[in-house]
């Protein structure tokens, strides 16, 4: 499934340069494109570093399972986005 992130943001960098980061330099553009989704790509090992290192002494299911106030507050937060 990753592969096939990569691939559509290669094959489709010079429209998403164009639609999120226009500007007058034609090559800047696709440079900035490209450098967000690495760094993305080189940001992701700790989306599983720091859940990987509560989650080992805590377990699964406390990693996993968000405490009752986040459950709460969650639905508002994405009720109130939408205006």
């Amino acid at each position: 499934m990753r592969s096939n992130g990569s691939t559509c943001c290669g094959y489709f960098a010079v429209t998403i340069s164009h639609l999120f980061f226009p500007g007058s330099d034609e090559m800047a553009s696709p440079l900035l494109a490209l450098g967000t989704f690495g760094a993305a790509y080189l940001v992701r090992p700790l989306g599983a570093i720091v859940p990987g290192a509560y989650a080992e002494p805590a377990g699964r299911n406390e990693a996993l399972s968000p405490p009752p106030p986040v459950r709460t507050i969650s639905p508002g937060w994405s009720i109130s986005r939408n205006d």
